[in-house]
């Protein structure tokens, strides 16, 4: 990046190269991509609590109660740890099961 680029993103161009001038720009632009990813998961969680919400309350007003439906949450509170387990069995040793597990294991 030139300091031209640079100072679009900030504001106006130092007269001479500066080194603190880049550290404001990136500090900045770090912190624009920060806020933008703490609102997508912002948004993220409000939507998926919004959906099981509307998810149960449409399904007692169509008649479905604990009672009814405790095999269907069965099956998917399984297919949901077998997803999970997974997806932490992809990530190989350096996820926290296999931390975890390899403090289990003896040594002989």
């Amino acid at each position: 990046m030139t300091d031209d680029d640079l100072a679009n993103l900030l504001g106006e161009k130092p007269a001479t190269p500066d080194p603190a001038f880049r550290i404001d720009v990136f500090a900045r632009v770090a912190q624009h991509k920060q806020r933008r990813a703490a609102r997508t998961r912002a948004l993220n969680i409000v939507a998926a609590s919004s959906g099981v919400g509307a998810f149960f309350g449409l399904a007692q007003a169509a008649g479905f109660s604990i009672e009814t439906a405790q095999p269907l949450f069965y099956a998917l509170v399984a297919v949901g740890s077998a997803y999970l387990l997974a997806m932490e069995a992809v990530k190989g040793r350096r996820s926290p099961f296999a931390r975890a597990f390899s403090q289990l294991r003896f040594r002989l």
